[in-house]
């Protein structure tokens, strides 16, 4: 399954990878931009089971990953079904570029993750609750 800037509409959400336990979604430039998609679903990584101790018992969240590249211009995203992975690529008119390969393991709550870039590139991993507020999963 296959999406690119060109072909995505506003109603575009990001695809999950995921084994049964961890649960991972990954938007077009293969990070978790907090972000309201369609559905109210915000890019989380989100391990199956592990809820708190509440009347409604809410899954804890177990952060995300975000990324510093210049906004790009043009993108695509592919989920592999056959290999379990998603594939992105993306450019921005300063002519950096992004490439990351991702799958969850069949087994193990591990996420894997490839990032080719040229440019510059940080990646950086944040446990909180969703959102751009920063705070970490309530106890």
């Amino acid at each position: 399954m296959r999406c690119t800037s060109a072909t995505a509409t506003e109603n575009y959400v990001p695809p999950v990878l995921g084994n049964g336990g961890l649960s991972v979604m990954l938007d077009m430039e293969g990070c978790q931009r907090q972000r309201s998609y369609p559905g109210h679903l915000t890019p989380m990584i989100w391990w199956a089971g592990r809820r708190y101790d509440t009347r409604l018992g809410e899954l804890i969240p177990f952060g995300y990953l975000c990324q510093s590249t210049a906004s790009p211009t043009e993108w695509s995203q592919n989920l592999d079904v056959r290999q379990a992975c998603i594939e992105t690529e993306s450019s921005s008119a300063n002519g950096d570029s992004l490439r990351t390969e991702a799958f969850v393991h069949l087994n193990l709550p591990i996420l894997a993750l490839r990032k080719t870039c040229a440019g510059e590139f940080t990646l950086t991993y944040h446990l909180a609750q969703p959102g751009t507020g920063g705070e970490p999963p309530r106890r």
